[in-house]
C-alpha cells in the first residue's frame, strides 16, 4: 500500500460536491484502467480508530480511496504497481482541477467498459472438502450477491491442493488443513500474516439409507461395527482418511478391515454407500452431510476422535487484491462460522 500526501489530490479531497462513491471522473482511459472508481472516505482525525474501519469496508471492493481533507491511499500487488497507481491518480486530480468549472467531457459507462472486455471481477479458492457443502449452499452465493465478485473454486483433499500448488497453481485464497498452510506460508506460498483459523472438522461413520445404524458410543462397539460389516469406506488422501488407517493400525485390526475395506483415492466415501460398494463410510462428518441419502451414525468415540483444524489464508501474490481479501474477511466473518457450525464443523464460539 502506498499513501501520500499529494497536492491535487488532498486539493480534490477538499472540494464540496464530490461524488462520494467515486470521487475523480474518469478523464482518460489511463485512469480508468489503472485507478477505476475512487470512493471518497469521511473526515477523521488524524490517529482516530473509525477511519481504518471505513477503510477497510471499502478496501474490499476498491483497490484506491481517497480520504477527505488528507489524501489518497492505493494498494497493489507490488510497490511498483502501486506507485505507478497513485502517480496516475495524482496526475488525473491536476487536470480536474485544470477543466474543473469548464464544459469537460468525461468518459462514458460505455467507453469505460470497453477497456475491461475479459477482466470481470474474480477470485480463485482453493478449498479443503470439508467445507465445500456450505460453501456451495449459500455462502459463496451470499459474496457474490454483495460484492459482484466470481468465486473460481476447486474441492480437492488438502494433500491434492498441495500437489497443485507445487506444480506451479497460485490461488487468491486457500482454505486448508491449518498445518499445510502454515508450511506454505513458511515457504512464502502464502501470506503468513493473513492466516486465520476457521474451525476444525471430527470424524464419524455414516450407514446406507433404511439400514440400521450400529453402536459406535465406545471404542470396543467401534471395533465390534468395523469387523462386522461387509465393507468400510474411507478416503486415501484425505485427512480422515489418513488418520483413519492409522488408527486402524493401533486398534490392531487393520488386516482384517483393510482385507475388505473400499479404499478410494479421493471424494466422499458416504458415495459407496449408495452405490452398495459399502456398509460403513468413515470421514469427516462435514464431508459425510454431502451425500444427502447418506445416514450419520454418529463422531467416533472421544477416546479416538481426532480433529483437524482447517484455516484460511491469502495467496502471497493476492495480499493485495480486494478482491481475495474481501473473500478472506466474507469466509472468517460471524454469518460464516455460523454456516460452519450448522455444516457440522466445530467452531469455538468467541468468549463474551
Amino acid at each position: 500500500m502506498v499513501h501520500t500526501h499529494s497536492p491535487h489530490a488532498a486539493a480534490v479531497s477538499c472540494l464540496r460536491g464530490l461524488n462520494e462513491d467515486d470521487a475523480l471522473p474518469p478523464l482518460t482511459a489511463y485512469y480508468a484502467m489503472r485507478v477505476g472508481r475512487l470512493p471518497l472516505l469521511p473526515y477523521f482525525p488524524p490517529g482516530d480508530a473509525a477511519l481504518a474501519e471505513a477503510a477497510e469496508a471499502q478496501a474490499r471492493t476498491h483497490a484506491a480511496l481517497l480520504l477527505r481533507h488528507h489524501g489518497p491511499i492505493v494498494a497493489a500487488p507490488t510497490t511498483g504497481e502501486a506507485l505507478d497507481t497513485i502517480e496516475e491518480l495524482e496526475q488525473t486530480a491536476k487536470v480536474f482541477l485544470l477543466v474543473r468549472g469548464t464544459d469537460y467531457a468525461q468518459l462514458t459507462e460505455a467507453q469505460r467498459s470497453v477497456l475491461f472486455p475479459a477482466q470481470a471481477r474474480s477470485v480463485s479458492l482453493f478449498s479443503a472438502l470439508a467445507v465445500k457443502k456450505v460453501l456451495d449452499e449459500g455462502l459463496l452465493d451470499a459474496f457474490s450477491d454483495r460484492t459482484g465478485i466470481a468465486v473460481d473454486s476447486v474441492y480437492e483433499p488438502t494433500n491434492v491442493l498441495l500437489k497443485k500448488i507445487e506444480d506451479g497453481a497460485r490461488p487468491d485464497v486457500v482454505l486448508g488443513v491449518t498445518g499445510t498452510l502454515e508450511d506454505l506460508a513458511a515457504s512464502g506460498v502464502l501470506s503468513a500474516s493473513s492466516l486465520r483459523p476457521v474451525a476444525r472438522a471430527g470424524i464419524g461413520v455414516a450407514v446406507a439409507p433404511g439400514a440400521e445404524a450400529p453402536g459406535i458410543g465406545s471404542t470396543d462397539a467401534l471395533v465390534t461395527a468395523l469387523t462386522s460389516a461387509r465393507s468400510v469406506a474411507y478416503s486415501r488422501t484425505g485427512a480422515s482418511g489418513v488418520y483413519f488407517a492409522a488408527l486402524l493400525e493401533r486398534l490392531g485390526i487393520a488386516g482384517e478391515v483393510n482385507a475388505r475395506a473400499t479404499v478410494i483415492e479421493k471424494g466422499f466415501t458416504a458415495r459407496a454407500l449408495t452405490d452398495g460398494r459399502a456398509d460403513l463410510a468413515v470421514q469427516q462428518l462435514s464431508e459425510l452431510r454431502i451425500v444427502p441419502e447418506a445416514k450419520i451414525v454418529g463422531p467416533l468415540p472421544d477416546d479416538v476422535q481426532h480433529y483437524t483444524p482447517l484455516s484460511v489464508a491469502l495467496g502471497a501474490g493476492s495480499e493485495g487484491r480486494p478482491e481475495a481479501r474481501a473473500l478472506l474477511d466474507h469466509l472468517t466473518g460471524g454469518p460464516a462460522l455460523d454456516a460452519y457450525r450448522a455444516a457440522g464443523l466445530d467452531v469455538p464460539r468467541a468468549p463474551r
